[in-house]
């Protein structure tokens, strides 16, 4: 990633894992961007299911079951 890019990739990922700021620099850590052209996602019981970057990144992952969202309702009109 450019210089640019590590500045949001750190501010994200220390913004939800603080402690990383204090890993040891020598193991040589690296920001990297990937180009995901598939996502296995696992949920206990049932095996993997695969879904694409698109369906991943619509997701709400923190709306609780039952929870309606604009989305859903769009897609019902």
């Amino acid at each position: 990633v450019n210089g640019s890019e590590a500045s949001v990739a750190k501010a994200a990922l220390f913004s939800r894992h603080p402690e990383m700021i204090d890993w040891p620099t020598d193991h040589n850590w690296f920001f990297a961007k990937m180009n995901m052209t598939q996502v296995w996602v696992l949920d206990y019981f049932g095996g993997v299911k695969t879904v694409t970057p698109e369906d991943y990144y619509r997701a709400t992952p923190y709306r609780k079951h039952g929870e309606s969202d604009r989305r859903d309702q769009a897609s019902l009109i």
